[in-house]
Formats: structure tokens, C-alpha cells, sequence
């Protein structure tokens, strides 16, 4: 079996009345549509390795997770592409009225959505050279 690379999205910066927002989207994608690779999952999570001080607060990860597969084929890829396309559209009316949405690729943070913008990393360096390569 291919190998499972995480999609994270989460909350820059998440407050506790953000909890509710969150499910709310992850509901809402995971009924708008029929993953290519399963559902997206809820993610609400706290890193107490994080506390390196004593006045240090554990990093707090509010967002939802989308698993990808290195695809086997060409259809299987572009299916996962558009998944990606269209999660990244739903973050964007998401990230307009509730604040900065954070992405990581495979553990490595690969840009951010602000007031319903994708920055130019997910734009050009993400969906524009993935699609290029479709």
C-alpha cells in the first residue's frame, strides 16, 4: 500500500470558542464531499512536550486533518488534487470571518490562508506546481 502523507489544517492562533467553529467545518467538508481518501479528520490536541519553561503554554492544534496517498495512477492523483483545490476553497470562506488557517504538508508547514487568501506558497508552490505536473 502507498504511503499515508498527512494534509494539516489548523488555526493559527485557536481560541476555546473556535472548538465548535472547527467541527462545524469538518462536518460541513466531510458532507460536501466523497474523499478520495477517506474522511477528514478533527484534530484538537495539545503538545505538552512543547513546555520547555515553566511560563510556557503546551502547543494547541485546532484544525482537521486530510490523508493523501502518493498516487498509483494518474486519475487517483488528479481526484486527490481536486480534493485539495476544493478543501483549500472552503479554508479561504473559513479563514474570512474566523482568522489565519495554518497548512502542513507531511509535518512540514507549507503556508497559510489569511482572510480568506491563499498565500502565494499554497498557490504557486503547491496547487500551481502540482497541477502543472497532472
Amino acid at each position: 500500500m502507498a504511503d499515508r502523507i498527512p494534509l494539516l489544517f489548523s488555526l493559527s492562533e485557536p481560541r476555546p470558542d473556535a472548538v465548535g467553529d472547527v467541527q462545524r467545518l469538518v462536518r460541513h467538508l466531510n458532507a460536501a464531499r466523497q474523499w478520495a481518501t477517506g474522511e477528514i479528520e478533527m484534530v484538537n490536541d495539545t503538545d505538552a512536550t512543547s513546555v520547555t519553561q515553566a511560563d510556557d503554554d503546551p502547543i494547541w492544534t485546532l484544525g482537521g486533518v486530510l490523508w493523501l496517498y502518493e498516487a498509483s495512477d494518474s486519475s487517483h492523483e488528479r481526484r486527490q488534487f481536486e480534493d485539495v483545490r476544493f478543501l483549500f476553497d472552503e479554508l479561504c470562506r473559513f479563514s474570512a470571518s474566523k482568522g489565519e488557517v495554518v497548512v502542513e504538508y507531511g509535518g512540514e508547514e507549507v503556508g497559510s490562508i489569511r482572510g480568506g487568501q491563499l498565500d502565494e506558497s499554497l498557490r504557486a508552490g503547491l496547487l500551481a506546481e502540482w497541477e502543472r505536473g497532472l
